[in-house]
């Protein structure tokens, strides 16, 4: 979308003139809302109610019963895990449940709480939010923003600046990767951590907890970045979003998690996912959460490989020496370790039984029964392969999330489309077969039709206005009057195979950055994003004589290198090998032209051809001859 021209403002968006931010919307909204709180906190007080006398009585028949079965004693902490996740779960879920029945004057009340509370920040001022009073003309007056263009205050943010995108300050920042080596610092407001983050977290787990109580049974497995991942020059820090909710809870709710938050922040991924699962298999670990089920599968597989030294540390109940990781967490693992002989023999037993010798999470973790992680985009071929390792578990989709926003909530299992978090986030979205018009019409939440797809857009309580997050989504159905949406892919010049996010600028700069080293030219390229191998294969035409095996190689390590400095993300999955190196095929002489011609023959327009340097579309390959290729070393 150029950003230049997202601001001009479409004629068909003058329906919407009528609806005055300012001005009171329909009395009988209000009263409902009014009616609506109270009957959650009636519901709250009858749920606290049913809970401890439930509870009262299923204690004192553990007392009773201790003698005779040990294993009847409760656990308190579980016990005020679940009573906390049951209030404040009945709490959200029935006001998340009336704003989906009244999406449109929820979305119009947000966006004036975000105007009103901003209007006075050097931002707000430019844009003139004090004159606001439709959502036309807050389209009229805020242009399509992208993080390139809203960099500049966020910078200033970071360096102790008050008042610019948001009131005040940021109190901690999200990192992503960015088109540049420079990771993008996503600002979190104290209201945003709160109530965009912590709490729709909580809606979503308790509406996890309503379908899949037993999954609460056990212990909950869950992998996340770590929270802190360093700090700004105004002493903020920054990290992920997933690693600052689980570092923050507090220690009841920390106990029901098998992996201290110190293990998950380990910097050398291999002794991290030893660490994980060797204390996943002393636990019974009833649920497994993590974003990307690239990491569940990548995890399985290293369970295999490393089944000897697990049996003997899970008999010895020692951590096998050799790992490396600081004495501190060391002492950490070790503490939660004790001599499990009867497991260990127990782990003998499934491997000797399997067909293919191999351990297996079905082996370790025989109580797990839901996993929660994505399910979308590219995310099937990874599910398919967990299926052959953790067995016919039930998964619930995240829904649609990135650092920028929890975007969606999906209420069943069986349903990977979210419902749109329209209490936390202003929504506007653009038809994909509109996005190039110079002014497409921008739809609202309530306006969009089921079975299309959508460029989404984003306004949100932490500073991102109008944000353009390059993602399209496509609308499944309707919870109430909200959509339901999963997400599809990305929009135009990025591929993403497990989180990385690649820009087809940072290919084409790697590649630039090659040929200034070595001095060999390319004529032609184009890099595949295959997500069944999870890699890239990087095809290029070179001028001249084609470079031997030893130059093909050095030219790749030039391009791979580069591209893990100026994307951390990309880095990041190739060094915990949920993505696997990149690899060159050298193409048949002519091939643009070749492929140009074969495009033309099959419909595109002279005139409208593009070379596509990045694509995950397979299909585009097929007139393309490779001669030569650093996989057939």
């Amino acid at each position: 979308m150029n950003k230049n021209n997202a601001s001009t403002l479409d004629s068909s968006l003058s329906m919407h003139t009528k609806h005055s931010l300012a001005s009171e919307i329909n009395r009988i909204y209000f009263f409902k809302n009014t009616c609506n709180k109270f009957e959650t906190g009636v519901k709250m007080f009858s749920k606290s109610v049913s809970i401890l006398v439930n509870e009262a009585c299923l204690c004192v028949t553990s007392i009773l019963f201790r003698q005779q079965n040990p294993e009847r004693t409760r656990s308190l902490a579980n016990t005020i895990f679940k009573f906390g996740l049951s209030i404040s779960g009945t709490k959200l879920s029935n006001r998340f449940n009336f704003k989906t029945k009244h999406c449109e004057e929820r979305q119009l009340l947000l966006l004036k709480e975000i105007i009103n509370e901003n209007k006075d920040t050097e931002f707000g001022i430019k844009h003139n939010f004090k004159d606001i009073k439709s959502i036309s003309d807050y389209q009229r007056q805020v242009s399509v923003n992208t993080y390139d263009s809203l960099e500049d205050y966020v910078t200033r943010h970071t360096n102790g600046e008050s008042n610019l995108l948001v009131k005040d300050e940021p109190v901690t920042y999200a990192t992503t990767s960015g088109t540049t080596g420079t990771p993008k610092f996503i600002p979190i407001t104290e209201r945003a951590q709160l109530e965009s983050h912590q709490n729709v977290s909580r809606t979503f787990i308790y509406s996890v907890y309503k379908e899949n109580p037993e999954a609460f049974d056990g212990t909950i497995l869950t992998i996340v970045s770590p929270a802190e991942e360093g700090k700004t020059p105004d002493g903020t820090v920054f990290g992920s979003t997933s690693g600052q909710l689980i570092l923050n809870m507090n220690k009841v709710v920390q106990d029901k998690y098998t992996i201290p938050y110190d293990v998950l922040a380990l910097a050398d991924y291999e002794a991290r996912n030893y660490c994980i699962i060797l204390l996943g298999i002393i636990n019974p670990v009833s649920m497994l959460s993590t974003a990307n089920p690239s990491t569940l599968s990548l995890l399985a597989k290293q369970g295999n490989e490393w089944k000897d030294d697990l049996v003997a540390d899970v008999a010895s109940g020692k951590l096998k020496a050799s790992l490396n990781i600081p004495e501190s967490v060391r002492t950490q693992v070790e503490a939660r370790l004790s001599p499990r002989t009867d497991l260990a023999g127990a782990m003998l037993y499934s491997i000797m039984q399997d067909e293919d010798k191999k351990l297996r999470p079905v082996h370790y973790w025989p109580a797990l029964k839901l996993i929660t992680c994505w399910t979308g985009g590219n995310s099937n071929v990874f599910i398919r392969d967990m299926r052959e390792w953790y067995g016919d578990v039930k998964i619930r989709d995240l829904g649609y999330l990135a650092s920028e926003i929890r975007g969606s909530i999906p209420l069943l299992n069986a349903d990977s489309a979210g419902v749109l978090t329209v209490g936390e986030n202003f929504f506007e979205f653009v038809k994909t077969s509109d996005i190039d018009q110079t002014s497409p019409r921008y739809y609202l939440a309530h306006e969009l039709e089921v079975k299309q797809r959508y460029y989404v857009f984003f306004t949100t309580k932490a500073g991102l206005y109008r944000y353009n997050i390059n993602d399209i989504v496509e609308v499944r159905g309707f919870e109430n009057n909200t959509p339901k949406v999963i997400f599809v892919q990305k929009g135009k010049g990025v591929t993403n195979i497990t989180g990385e996010k690649l820009y087809e600028q940072q290919v084409l700069a790697a590649i630039a950055h090659a040929e200034n080293e070595t001095g060999i030219v390319t004529n032609f390229c184009m890099c595949h994003s295959n997500a069944e191998k999870a890699q890239y294969e990087l095809n290029i035409d070179f001028k001249g004589v084609n470079p031997d095996q030893s130059e093909l190689r050095n030219f790749l390590t030039l391009v791979e290198k580069n591209i893990c400095i100026n994307n951390l993300e990309y880095d990041v999955k190739l060094k915990s090998k949920r993505l696997n190196p990149m690899i060159l095929n050298v193409l048949a002489d002519n091939s643009l032209e070749t492929f140009k011609a074969w495009r033309v023959k099959n419909g595109i327009r002279e005139a409208q051809f593009k070379i596509t340097p990045l694509t995950d579309d397979a299909s585009l390959f097929a007139p393309l001859t490779i001669v030569n290729s650093t996989e057939s070393e």
